[in-house]
């Protein structure tokens, strides 16, 4: 069941002449390493309440399972999401993380915020002259945050490709409407 981006569920299945196997015995099948990731991790927390009791109990015995190395071969889990991921695990069972195991990612500091825009838009961008205006401007729209950042790239470079390297007010407004659009999204 997938929710779209219009708010609604879909369900979708495949039938196959395959024994119908849960995640735990997917992840459990093998003898590799496996390395999983789980992105917007947060999200955990607007899903939970909906689960009804038996599909939350299969949740949290999974989650169990991964935590506690119950899988029978080696497994790292790579959960990514905002500040409220860790309370979203607790819900779930997951109280506890193994000592540097959590990395409280944050902004980038100004230098090097202005070292990434400049690495972009004169190594990509192969932008000519004083960058300085530019780089100025789109850090103050992207307050250091990374995923901030990438929003201007690429209109960015589309825009210095589209002038051959050549930095135009002209061409810096397009570059922050696009940005704020893109970071908006």
């Amino acid at each position: 069941m997938w929710r779209t981006g219009a708010g609604s569920l879909v369900r979708a299945g495949i039938k196959s002449g395959l024994p119908a196997r849960t995640t735990l015995e997917i992840l459990r099948g093998g003898d590799d390493s496996l390395l999983l990731r789980l992105d917007e991790a947060q999200t955990l927390q607007t899903t939970i309440p909906p689960l009804p009791p038996d599909q939350y109990g299969i949740a949290t015995g999974l989650l169990n399972a991964i935590h506690n190395g119950r899988l029978g071969r080696p497994v790292i889990l790579i959960a990514a999401g905002l500040e409220t991921t860790a309370e979203a695990f607790g819900k779930l069972g997951i109280s506890r993380f193994e000592g540097d195991a959590r990395v409280e990612l944050g902004a980038l500091g100004k230098e090097a915020e202005h070292a990434v825009l400049y690495d972009w838009i004169t190594e990509d961008g192969k932008a000519t002259g004083d960058t300085t205006a530019w780089i100025d401007s789109i850090a103050k729209e992207t307050h250091g945050w990374p995923q901030h950042i990438l929003s201007y790239v690429k209109p960015a470079l589309d825009q210095l490709h589209a002038d051959k390297g050549v930095m135009t007010a002209e061409g810096l407004a397009t570059v922050l409407e696009a940005g704020r659009a893109r970071r908006t999204t």
